[in-house]
């Protein structure tokens, strides 16, 4: 995932590392939610907003259960 200056401000998603892996619990899901919305809302087309939509499907599932963990692997 690139750099995007905007998300310099997030809360959650300004710490995914392209290189390495980064993981979010339950409890860091709200926030990571609210501002994957706005990623969505960017995708230039429709399959990425169609790969972006079902990362929001697996974060909303870690949200509502308990020992899950979102988990973006990078290279």
């Amino acid at each position: 995932m690139a750099a995007i200056p905007e998300w310099e401000t997030t809360h959650s998603i300004q710490y995914i590392d392209p290189y390495g892996d980064t993981v979010f619990n339950r409890l860091q899901m709200e926030c990571f939610l609210d501002e994957w919305r706005n990623v969505e809302n960017l995708a230039p087309s429709p399959d990425e907003k169609l790969q972006l939509g079902e990362i929001r499907i697996l974060g909303v599932r870690c949200k509502n259960s308990a020992h899950l963990y979102l988990k973006f692997v990078g290279d």
